[in-house]
């Protein structure tokens, strides 16, 4: 990939590190909102355990799990319908 190319991807793509994990819901709320707002012209790409927050801010997911890639599609369809056992039991709040 060109340096051009790369520049030019690299401003369409948000990394967001845990967003709202220390906060409280009133606050959280405050910091999700712009996010709905900004996934409709960037790529937001979070890396958080709060699967509730996947849920309100995310298009699409991509699990891991023990460093592995699991399941990777829409957000809803991984959240309602995990195909992956890992992710399964990650999602319905067991230890994995």
């Amino acid at each position: 990939m060109k340096n051009e190319e790369q520049e030019q991807l690299d401003s369409e793509v948000l990394h967001l590190a845990k967003p709202a994990s220390v906060f409280d819901p009133s606050s959280t709320s405050m910091i999700e909102e712009p996010m709905v707002e900004l996934k409709q012209h960037y790529m937001m790409v979070p890396a958080t355990h709060n699967m509730q927050q996947v849920a309100r801010v995310a298009n699409d997911m991509t699990s891991s799990t023990r460093g592995s890639w699991g399941n990777s599609a829409k957000a809803p369809d991984i959240l309602e319908n995990p195909w992956q056992e890992l992710t399964q039991r990650y999602i319905g709040g067991r230890l994995v």
